[in-house]
């Protein structure tokens, strides 16, 4: 993971800050998960793509299940 730099540090505080205050919004896991994912803050990117994925299971085309998958393998890599 690289240096954040304050745009991005806000960014990230903001959505946790969402979550926090709606810990069952699958919107808000999402929008984490995604961010966290772009940032290669890969750990916690999962935790937030595992939330998501249990709060809003209705992933018709599974892209959100093929983003945790991918974000799990550069883990054990």
């Amino acid at each position: 993971m690289y240096r954040l730099d304050e745009q991005q540090v806000k960014l990230i505080e903001a959505l946790e800050r969402y979550t926090e205050s709606y810990p069952k919004d699958g919107w808000g896991w999402g929008a984490k998960a995604l961010t966290l994912d772009e940032l290669e803050n890969d750990e916690e990117a999962l935790l937030a793509w595992e939330k998501n994925i249990k709060l809003d299971p209705s992933d018709r085309f599974k892209w959100r299940i093929r983003m945790k998958e991918s974000t799990l393998e550069r883990l054990r890599s």
